[in-house]
C-alpha cells in the first residue's frame, strides 16, 4: 500500500505539472482498489474434484465442532464460519480429530488469524501434521492445540487445509488434490464459580471415593479446608464416558444428619444451576450411625468430552445443601471431573468385490459362534459383535475353523482387544497362519488359542481377517482381496469361583414372578452373565451400572441356572431355579 501511496503522489504531483487527469484518477481508483483488496482474506481452491476432509471434530472445547462432509465443497473450499464453532477459554486447549476421503498420506495444517488481520500468518499455524498421514490405514488423524493465554476475548476466522502429496500445505493458493474449511473459534471470558464457606471450624468431609469410573478420586481429609472451601481441581480427578456412571462413597466428620448434594458445571459457565445437580441425598443422613453414605450418578450421554468442575458440598441439619453461600456447619469441596470420548476401532476396508470369509465356527467354548457368509460384507468389513458370540473361562482354550472363498493361498490372523482401548496390538495377536493356505484345495482351515489366565472377567472384541496372497493381514487398512469381521468374545470366571470379603452374601438373587433379579446392597452391577447346568451361555448383559438389574427374556426355565455377577467389589457366581 504505501508504493501505491507514492505513486497517487507522485501522480497528482505531475497532474500539477500538466500531466493528464485521466492518469491522475487512474492511479487513484487503483490506489483504492489494491489498497482494499489487501484485506481481503484469500480464498484457497482445488483442481481436482474428489479429495476432500470428510470429517472434522473437536473436544474439549466449551462448545465444539461436529462436522460431517459426503463430498468436497465447491472449488475445495467451504465457509463454514456461520454455521460451525468451537469455544473455549484463553489458555486452555482444544482437541480435533480429522478424516480425509482420498487414498494415500496427506498433510493437515491449521490456523487462527488471531490479530484479525485478514491474514493466515506462520506464527498463527496453531497446529501441523508435520508428516504425511493415512487416514484410510491408520484411522482419523488426532491432534490438539491451545489457545494462547494472551487471546483476547471474541471471535477469530479458523482455517483447516487437508493436501494429498505434501506435509505441509499454504492456507492459500491452488492445489490439486485436497480441501479447505473455515470455522469461528470463539475466546470466552474467564469467570470464577462462586466461593462458599463456613463459620463453624470443625465439621468437615472425612472422606469422598469415587468407583466406577475410568479413573477416580480418593480423598481423605483429616480436618476442614480453610473457610470451608477446598479446591482441588488441580489434584483429584475422576473420568467416565458419557453415559456411564460413576458411583461414590462420602464420610462425614460431624455428630447427627447431614445433607449431601453434587453439581457439575456442564455447560461451563462457572455456575452450579439446578439443573446441573447430579445427586442430592434428600434426606440427612448420619454417617456416623450408619456407615459412608453411598450413591451413584450418570454422566448425561449428550455431555461432549472435555473437563468439568464438580462440586461436592455436606451440610450438617439441612438435606439440601446450596452449592454456593455461607452456611453455619459443613464443607464444599471442587473437583475435576472428565468426560471421556468412547474411541472406535479402526475400519478395514477391501478394494476387490469377491474373496471373503465364507464360514468361521469356533468349538470348545462355553457358547461358540457358528457364522456362515454367501458374499463379501459391504467394502469388505462386517461388525458382527451384537450377533456372533462366543465365550471362555480365563485361561481356556478356543478351537476354530475356517473357509476363504478365494482361490489360492491366503493367509489368516485373529487379534483380540484385551485392553479394550480399540486398537488390535501385535500383542493381542492370538492366532497368526504364519504361511499362506488354500482352503479350495486343502479344506478348511483349522486352528486354536487360548484365553490368558489373567484375562479380567468382561466382553472384548475379536478381529479375523483373510487376505489372499499375503500370509500375514493386519487388523486395519486397505487391501485388494480379502474380508475383516468382528465378534464378541466373553470372558468368565470358573463356575464355583469362591468371592473375597463376604461379596457373596451382599449379593443377593430371587425369582419374582417371570423375572430373575440380582441385586447389590453396595455396589453397582456392572454386568451379568447367566449359564445353563451345562454351561451353556444363555443370557449376557454388560455396562448395567446399577444396583439391581431384571432379567425376563430368558429361553430356559424349569431348570438350575448359574448366573455370574460382575460389580465394584468383584465377581460372583449364584445359583438359583428358575
Amino acid at each position: 500500500m504505501k508504493n501505491n501511496y507514492l505513486k497517487v503522489k507522485r501522480d497528482l504531483i505531475n497532474l500539477q505539472k500538466g500531466k493528464t487527469l485521466l492518469t491522475a484518477i487512474a492511479s487513484f481508483l487503483m490506489f483504492i482498489f489494491t489498497g482494499l483488496s489487501s484485506f481481503a482474506q484469500c480464498t484457497p481452491s482445488t483442481t481436482g474434484p474428489w479429495d476432500y476432509i470428510a470429517t472434522f471434530n473437536t473436544t474439549g472445547g466449551i462448545t465444539n465442532i461436529a462436522h460431517t462432509s459426503t463430498a468436497m465443497a465447491t472449488a475445495g473450499y467451504g465457509d463454514f464460519t456461520n454455521v460451525y464453532s468451537v469455544s473455549q477459554l484463553a489458555g486452555s486447549s482444544i482437541s480435533f480429530t480429522e478424516t480425509y476421503s482420498g487414498n494415500g498420506g496427506h498433510g493437515f495444517n491449521i490456523w487462527v488469524d488471531w490479530n484479525n488481520n485478514q491474514e493466515f500468518e506462520t506464527g498463527e499455524k496453531v497446529y501441523a501434521s508435520v508428516t504425511m498421514y493415512d487416514t484410510g490405514a491408520n484411522g482419523p488423524l488426532q491432534g490438539s492445540f491451545t489457545v494462547p493465554s494472551s487471546a483476547a476475548v471474541g471471535n477469530y476466522k479458523m482455517r483447516v487445509r487437508a493436501q494429498q502429496g505434501t506435509a505441509d500445505p499454504s492456507p492459500c493458493g491452488v492445489i490439486d488434490w485436497g480441501e479447505a474449511k473455515d470455522y469461528t473459534i470463539t475466546v470466552l471470558s474467564q469467570a470464577e464459580p462462586c466461593t462458599p464457606s463456613t463459620t463453624g471450624p470443625w465439621d468437615y468431609i472425612a472422606t469422598f471415593n469415587t468407583t466406577g469410573g475410568i479413573t477416580n478420586i480418593a480423598h481423605t481429609s483429616t480436618a476442614m479446608a480453610t473457610s470451608g472451601y477446598g479446591n482441588f481441581t488441580n489434584v483429584y480427578s475422576v473420568s467416565q464416558l458419557a453415559g456411564s456412571s460413576i458411583s461414590f462413597t462420602e464420610t462425614y466428620s460431624g455428630n447427627g444428619g447431614h445433607g449431601f448434594n453434587i453439581w457439575v458445571d456442564w455447560n461451563n459457565n462457572q455456575e452450579f444451576e439446578n439443573s446441573e445437580k447430579v445427586y442430592a441425598s434428600v434426606t440427612m443422613y448420619d454417617t456416623g450411625a450408619n456407615g459412608p453414605l453411598q450413591g451413584s450418578f450418570t454422566i448425561p450421554a449428550s455431555a461432549i468430552a472435555g473437563n468439568y468442575r464438580m462440586r461436592v458440598r455436606a451440610q450438617q441439619g439441612t438435606a439440601d445443601p446450596s452449592p454456593c453461600g455461607v452456611i453455619d456447619w459443613g464443607e464444599a469441596k471442587d473437583y475435576t471431573i472428565s468426560v471421556l470420548q468412547e474411541p472406535e476401532p479402526c475400519t478395514p476396508s477391501t478394494t476387490g468385490p469377491w474373496d471373503y470369509i465364507a464360514t468361521f465356527n469356533t468349538t470348545g467354548g462355553i457358547s461358540n459362534i457358528a457364522h456362515t457368509s454367501t458374499a463379501m460384507a459391504t467394502s469388505g468389513y462386517g461388525d458382527f459383535t451384537d450377533e456372533y458370540s462366543l465365550s471362555q473361562v480365563a485361561g481356556g482354550s478356543i478351537s476354530f475353523t475356517e473357509t476363504y472363498s478365494g482361490n489360492g493361498g491366503h493367509g489368516f490372523n485373529i487379534w483380540v482387544d484385551w485392553n479394550n482401548n480399540q486398537e488390535f496390538e501385535n500383542s493381542e495377536k492370538v492366532y497368526a497362519s504364519v504361511t499362506m493356505y488354500d482352503t479350495g484345495a486343502n479344506g478348511p482351515l483349522q486352528g486354536a488359542f487360548s484365553i490368558p489366565a489373567t484375562v479380567a472377567v468382561g466382553s472384548y472384541r475379536m478381529r479375523v481377517r483373510a487376505q489372499q496372497g499375503t500370509a500375514d493381514p493386519l487388523p486395519c487398512g486397505t487391501i485388494a482381496w480379502g474380508e475383516a469381521k468382528d465378534y464378541t468374545i466373553t470372558v468368565t470366571a470358573p463356575m464355583g469361583l469362591n468371592p473375597v470379603n463376604g461379596l457373596k452374601d451382599r449379593v443377593i438373587v430371587y425369582a419374582e414372578n417371570d423375572y430373575i433379579v440380582a441385586e447389590s446392597s453396595h455396589a453397582m452391577i456392572h454386568a451379568i452373565s447367566v449359564y445353563d447346568i451345562s454351561g451353556r451361555l444363555v443370557y449376557n448383559q454388560k455396562d448395567i451400572n446399577k444396583p439391581r438389574i431384571s432379567v425376563n427374556d430368558l429361553t430356559a426355565m424349569h431348570q438350575v441356572l448359574l448366573l455370574q455377577i460382575v460389580t465394584d467389589s468383584g465377581t460372583v457366581t449364584k445359583k438359583i431355579v428358575h
